[in-house]
Parts: C-alpha cells; structure tokens; sequence
C-alpha cells in the first residue's frame, strides 16, 4: 500500500498535474484582484465613465459591462485601463531607452523581440 501526498492550492506535491478546480480558483482569484485593483484606480482618477469610453475609443455601454464585473480581462483591457489613467505619464520609447532595455537583456542572456527604427 503506497501513500500519496495530496496536493493542497499553494503547494502541488512533486509533478503531478494541478487539479482543474485548483487551477479555476487561481483564475478567478487573480481576475478578481486585477478587477479590483482596476476599480480602485478608476474611482481615484477623477474620470466619468463617458471619458473613459473616449479615451478607451469605445461605447459607453461596452465601458459599462467592462466595469460592472471582472469577466474576462484581457491583457490588452488591462493595458488599456492603465494608459487611460490622467495621473500616469506615458513616457515614449526612444533610442536610449531602447538600448539600455537592450543591454538589460543582454547582461541577462534574453533576446529581446523587438527592433527600433533609426532616427
């Protein structure tokens, strides 16, 4: 008679695969906590939802689903969310900073995937 070791949510024992209800946990676990952190930016920006519609470039209605629960976020949504906040700065890439993420990686042993146009 073997006994095995059960896996437990924050720790999967050996190779075993994770169950799929462990693995939905953590999903909705996380989509909660970035919707959270999405809504708790949002109220501290100071924007309407009709702002962020024009900002977002979408329908007011779609702006409205998006904030009325977490669903499914999208890296893209939660990119977009964050560059719609006023507060924020976008700082443009330029050269430098597109040498010195270069040497970042380098100094890493990564291959960066993206090339930069002479000026």
């Amino acid at each position: 008679m073997s006994i095995s070791r059960a896996s437990t949510l924050s720790e999967p024992a050996g190779t075993d695969e994770v169950a799929a209800g462990t693995l939905a946990y953590f999903r909705a676990r996380l989509k909660q906590r970035i919707y959270s952190l999405a809504i708790k930016e949002f109220k501290k920006s100071g924007l309407s939802q009709a702002d962020l519609a024009r900002r977002l470039g979408k329908e007011p209605a779609q702006v409205s689903r998006l904030l009325s629960g977490p669903g499914n976020l999208t890296l893209e949504t939660v990119s977009d969310l964050a560059a719609c906040d006023k507060r924020r700065r976008a700082r443009p890439v330029n050269r430098l900073s597109s040498e010195g993420c270069a040497r970042s990686c380098e100094s890493r042993q990564i291959s960066p995937t993206w090339s930069v146009p002479e000026a």
